[in-house]
């Protein structure tokens, strides 16, 4: 059994652990965040990045902050920027895919998602992908994401064809028609 010391090593040699900011700092950001400011945070993000530039956890936060004042294109610069800076790291992908898809913001979390997909391959896009779709209604390309998936990990299939039965058995009839799109793009 590892210890937690080696646990914690592992964790920062993969990046899962990221600098944190001092307390303070992250005291003045819920602070700014509680009443609204969100381009305040965003501000003392940067101040804190021009010291820490290194800090992929701050920049992504950063845009986040852009993002819920409202300014669309300053996030999509900050986080853009920061893929270029570090992208090899699968997460920050699917994070700022994250951000946009709950922002409503489809087409930006579609290019970031594919992004990542052709920088460092499939596997960990697919599922998302395929989710991004099916919320878009887009039912081709939810299926070769899917298919995808399936061919990329080991229970891939399996965990498709459950997607797919669960929006089938689904009471909401959105769901049921998204099931109905998914199966005909499949049979195509």
């Amino acid at each position: 059994m590892p210890s937690r010391i080696a646990v914690f090593l592992w964790l920062l040699t993969c990046g899962a652990v990221a600098a944190t900011l001092p307390p303070a700092v992250e005291l003045k950001i819920k602070g700014l965040a509680a009443v609204g400011d969100h381009r305040g945070v965003a501000r003392l993000l940067e101040t804190w990045l021009n010291d820490h530039p290194e800090d992929a956890v701050a920049r992504l936060r950063q845009g986040r902050a852009y993002l819920d004042s409202g300014d669309r294109d300053r996030a999509e610069s900050v986080w853009r920027r920061l893929l270029k800076r570090v992208s090899d790291r699968p997460e920050l992908y699917r994070k700022i895919g994250e951000h946009a898809q709950r922002a409503g913001l489809y087409d930006l979390a579609v290019d970031i998602l594919e992004q990542g997909r052709r920088e460092l391959g499939g596997e960990p896009f697919s599922w998302p992908l395929s989710e991004l779709y099916i919320q878009m209604e887009d039912w081709p390309k939810a299926v070769a994401s899917l298919l995808d998936y399936g061919r990329q990990t080991a229970n891939g299939y399996a965990l498709a064809e459950n997607r797919l039965q669960a929006l089938a058995r689904s009471d909401d009839s959105v769901q049921k028609s998204r099931s109905a799109g998914m199966l005909a793009a499949l049979e195509a």
